[in-house]
């Protein structure tokens, strides 16, 4: 990212599956939970993962073509769920995030830096 580049909203999954995730597995979900990001800045959309090896996905905002979340019940009463990110020319879904802290809000900052 340079300096010209401007991080508009970033998130991650949302807490609440993340400790059940950690109470079950005895603490080990928590590092994998913290280095898991979803980031939408000026130019680009993109999500970072991993701890011991790194991957990162990501879009140029002029390639995006659609946004589509999706909300259980559960989901929507606690303010989760997922978004999908498909850009021109791609034959799947290019960038999934589940479980995501305020899916609708994530969708129009990506929407906003589009138009």
């Amino acid at each position: 990212m340079d300096e010209r580049e401007q991080t508009i909203k970033s998130v991650r999954q949302h807490p609440l599956g993340c400790w059940l995730k950690a109470i079950c597995t005895l603490g080990f979900y928590l590092p994998w939970w913290w280095m898991r990001r979803l980031v939408v800045t000026n130019r680009r959309v993109y999500m970072r993962s991993g701890l011991l090896s790194k991957a990162e996905r990501s879009i140029p905002l002029s390639k995006v073509q659609d946004v589509t979340v999706r909300a259980g019940a559960l989901g929507r009463m606690l303010g989760y769920g997922t978004v999908r990110v498909e850009s021109a020319g791609a034959l799947t879904t290019e960038i999934v995030a589940t479980n995501v802290s305020d899916p609708g809000g994530v969708r129009d900052a990506i929407l906003s830096q589009v138009r």
